[in-house]
């Protein structure tokens, strides 16, 4: 621990006193300048009347384009924009979840070719499913998602087994 004299000390304590009273005064009684803006509107239409004439105006000379060697990290994003799939428009209510395939998951909006696989893989081994909302347990599906999807998809409902009793 560093020791210090009394006069050090006192000087400490003076220092701390006036950061403490300053910062009280601030809290207290805020400092707040209020200057009056000055309007130059009267200024400029003077500028612009006076100076009219004196202006001339001097034809635009074409200016040139500037051509940019187009870089690799470029020419790889042009190529993955241009390699990207068109996706068709859907209708309302056009895909069935429990019996789509990688395709027709793909056509969702906000759905890719990894989260399409997520589905299937996931109605694979858990079984068809039951809620639009169990689509939620799917990684990278979430609320928001599912909200862009919901007006196109849908869920078949189940039909019961025609066995009658005797």
């Amino acid at each position: 621990m560093i020791r210090l004299t009394s006069k050090e000390q006192k000087a400490l304590l003076l220092l701390v006193v006036i950061i403490a009273a300053g910062t009280l005064v601030q809290f207290l009684l805020p400092h707040n300048i209020k200057s009056k803006q000055y309007d130059y509107t009267l200024q400029d239409s003077l500028f612009k009347a006076l100076s009219a004439d004196t202006l001339i105006e001097t034809p635009q000379a074409p200016q040139e384009t500037k051509t940019v060697p187009v870089t690799k990290k470029a020419e790889k994003h042009r190529a993955k924009k241009k390699a990207k799939p068109v996706k068709k428009s859907l209708q309302q209510k056009s895909i069935e979840i429990n019996s789509a395939g990688f395709q027709e998951f793909q056509a969702l909006p906000g759905i890719g070719p990894k989260t399409a696989q997520r589905i299937v893989d996931y109605r694979n081994e858990h079984g068809s499913f039951k809620t639009l909302e169990e689509l939620t347990k799917v990684k990278r599906i979430g609320s928001k998602t599912l909200q862009k999807i919901s007006p196109y998809i849908f869920i078949k409902a189940a039909q019961k087994d025609s066995v009658g009793i005797k």
